[in-house]
């Protein structure tokens, strides 16, 4: 019996391993990959198949293989498969040692595996992946580092030490015991080390209860230095390509780390560069080694479209190219932008949320609404200067992470309709758990108010008939909302707000991706 039979992991999409965005990585590596909605996908370590099912639901054209040890996870994944009718996916309940596979894939996925398994399964899967994957095929693998887990691996140790011998229910109560008291610790006013643990814990304690068993007394944990990875993935004829999350939340700030380190440290600046950032994950994609590689940015920005949470600070902006306009983003940066074309792209970006705009699009709406604003002649176009330096700046506010760069623009509402609809994945989703996929393959939480009115959006209702049934729930004693502040609202506030939070909740809904055009 796995481990994972006692304590199912559970876990929510991945969104770094969808193959739109293996796809985009690869082809910015001059890598001619498969196209997404047409391909074939393999997932080692599926788990409960939450990062494979919202794929298959919208990549009808593709197939996709989910393999797993766990039978209750094989289980779990094959019944919500079957509730949605998704012919194209398929699970195999397996030892990773033994499972044996047909054909090729496109893409290969070990999300969250290869630091929980033993030295001979951690081979196998990159056996399993150079036998199995297409000439141009790209493998997502995450991991834990050494250099950000070389502080938590005695706090593993003082885990499992507090947790052996205790029953699978008793096991995550004892990591939170622990992980409280370091979260809470005194000291933590006066050791910059005591308040670095503290901050670890603090954030690990944010986690379901399945994610701390299985992430600090998993039998198995193996934190990489790069060199190592690396080596070992050359052993089996593959070779690092790309990696897919900055260890900072400062934009940019590892690119020039990095920048500045390779020059002068060579293979070693990857390392070096995870020591100085504490990085303790990294997201990575490889390859086959000697795959042919060809650069061309025309290429790589086929069917790709910009998505951008953004709006200017001042709804008064000008579009004079020496006046410098500020935009927000929705992680609260601020952007200072004077280029007039860049200036009407990202307004057209921010208004076409939550869908995106390619190339094409965007390069007409932004020379429309400069000749509009008389900031380019009428009838005048953007000459191929400006042009070039227009997609300058957009890759590098992608780079930046302040824009979206994506494959394909799923259709989703703009405005939500007078019967709102999510699709039967969202629904389901709903139903099972607090976090729902979007289209884009992002990770929605949903508060209890949320879910419950996710699990009702089926077309059927207009908001009316929907705040019927909240307030149905709301009645039962089965339903608690909070209030525009964050307040939790009394039973009887919670009935008088219900148009309000219906309202509120849609709107956000409809900003995350969820809603479907009526």
């Amino acid at each position: 019996m796995s481990e994972y039979d006692e304590i199912p992991y559970g876990g929510v999409a991945a969104p770094l391993s969808h193959p739109a965005r293996l796809a985009l990585a690869a082809r910015f590596q001059g890598v001619a990959a498969a196209d997404p909605r047409a391909c074939r996908v393999l997932e080692l370590g599926c788990a409960e198949g939450a990062n494979l099912l919202p794929m298959a639901f919208h990549l009808e054209g593709s197939e996709l293989v989910g393999v797993d040890a766990s039978a209750a996870h094989i289980a779990r994944a094959e019944e919500a498969r079957d509730r949605l009718g998704l012919d194209n996916l398929s699970f195999v309940h397996a030892d990773l040692r033994e499972v044996e596979l047909e054909g090729e894939f496109d893409y290969v996925i070990a999300h969250g595996v290869l630091s929980w398994v033993a030295e001979d399964v951690r081979a196998r899967i990159l056996a399993l992946a150079q036998r199995h994957l297409t000439p141009n095929g790209a493998l997502f693998l995450s991991y834990n580092c050494a250099a950000g887990w070389a502080s938590k691996a005695p706090l593993r140790r003082v885990l499992l030490s507090r947790a052996a011998g205790a029953p699978p229910a008793e096991r995550a109560s004892r990591v939170r015991e622990v992980l409280a008291h370091v979260a809470g610790s005194p000291l933590r006013e006066s050791s910059p080390h005591a308040a670095a643990l503290a901050a670890q814990a603090a954030s690990a304690l944010q986690h379901r209860d399945a994610y701390l068993v299985h992430e600090y007394l998993s039998e198995h944990h193996h934190a990489f230095d790069q060199r190592e990875l690396r080596a070992l993935a050359e052993a089996h004829g593959l070779a690092f390509l790309t990696e897919l999350a900055p260890a900072s939340n400062v934009a940019g700030l590892e690119d020039d780390l990095l920048g500045t380190l390779a020059p002068r440290f060579g293979e070693d600046a990857d390392d070096l560069a995870d020591v100085l950032l504490g990085r303790a994950f990294r997201s990575s994609v490889f390859v086959r080694e000697g795959v042919e590689r060809e650069r061309s940015l025309d290429r790589a920005l086929e069917g790709v479209v910009f998505r951008g949470r953004l709006a200017p600070s001042d709804s008064r902006f000008s579009l004079e190219p020496d006046v410098a306009e500020t935009f927000r983003t929705a992680s609260g940066a601020q952007i200072s932008v004077r280029s007039a074309p860049l200036k009407a792209a990202l307004v057209e970006i921010g208004r076409a949320w939550p869908r995106g705009l390619d190339l094409a699009g965007l390069l007409s709406r932004a020379t429309l609404q400069l000749q509009v604003r008389r900031a380019l002649a009428p009838e005048a176009q953007l000459d191929d200067a400006a042009r070039a330096g227009l997609v300058t700046d957009l890759l590098e506010l992608g780079r930046l992470g302040h824009l979206e760069l994506r494959l394909g623009d799923p259709d989703v509402a703009r405005e939500p309709p007078e019967a709102p609809r999510v699709s039967a994945l969202t629904r389901l989703e709903a139903e099972r758990d607090g976090y729902v996929t979007s289209p884009h393959h992002e990770v929605v939480p949903l508060a209890p108010f949320a879910r419950e009115l996710v699990r009702a959006l089926d077309g059927s209702r207009d908001r009316e008939a929907l705040t019927a049934r909240l307030r149905e729930a709301v009645e039962a004693g089965g339903l608690a909302a909070e209030g525009p502040g964050g307040e939790p609202l009394s039973t009887e506030a919670l009935a008088e707000a219900l148009p309000a939070l219906v309202e509120r909740t849609i709107a956000e809904l409809t900003a995350a991706g969820l809603i479907l055009p009526g």
